[in-house]
């Protein structure tokens, strides 16, 4: 019994020793502040990884009509696009594995997710 109690203080440590590894998450959205002349806004996918957030542009833009009163995207059709796109974007940084934890926010989104 104590041999057992032993191994699993070991192992607490051992396990104790890792760095918690923190995936990259990513948010579609628009910057309220960024309105174009013609009353629309650009659609950007937010990663967020090691504490920091960049920003990466889409082909989408979004009319006032398209928003909630708190700039939440609505329209249905557009959101189900942006989470295929997500989607895919989660894939790359999942097949890095563990090796994601290393690279920053500026190089996941420069070397990985716009190839």
């Amino acid at each position: 019994m104590y041999q057992k109690c032993v191994r699993f203080v070991h192992f607490i440590r051992y396990v104790s020793d890792f760095k918690q590894c923190k995936m990259a998450t990513f948010q579609a959205g628009i910057n309220e502040d960024d309105k174009n002349s013609n009353d629309t806004w650009r659609v950007r996918i937010k990663i967020y990884h090691n504490k920091i957030a960049k920003y990466i542009s889409t082909n989408h833009y979004v009319t006032k009509s398209q928003l909630t009163k708190k700039f939440d995207i609505k329209d249905q059709f557009l959101i189900d696009i942006l989470d295929d796109t997500i989607k895919g974007y989660r894939k790359k940084v999942s097949a890095l594995g563990m090796q994601a934890d290393s690279f920053s926010c500026i190089e996941l989104r420069d070397l990985y997710i716009l190839r």
